[in-house]
């Protein structure tokens, strides 16, 4: 994932733009701004609420039960199949 896709696609993060005097990285006042609107603005709630949804389909995705644990296991499987043939 990179920035772009957390702030447009899945909506889960407020945009902080660059400075354009090129003095910094970001701007303080920009950071600051968009901490307040992330707890306090609706947009921000949103955005809190997407990130905490993406964060409950990763721990799925981990569990015994997901997607991730299945195809970890399922490989494991077979580099120890691989192993014994070898051996």
């Amino acid at each position: 994932m990179n920035a772009r896709f957390v702030v447009d696609e899945i909506q889960a993060a407020l945009e902080i733009t660059r400075d354009p005097s090129g003095e910094s990285s970001v701007d303080r006042k920009e950071v600051e701004t968009k901490v307040r609107a992330l707890f306090q603005s609706e947009e921000g709630k949103q955005a809190r609420k997407n990130a905490l949804r993406i964060k409950e389909l990763a721990l799925h995705t981990v569990s015994e039960k997901g997607s991730t644990y299945k195809n970890i296991q399922a490989l494991v499987t077979r580099i120890r199949g691989t192993v014994l043939i070898s051996s």
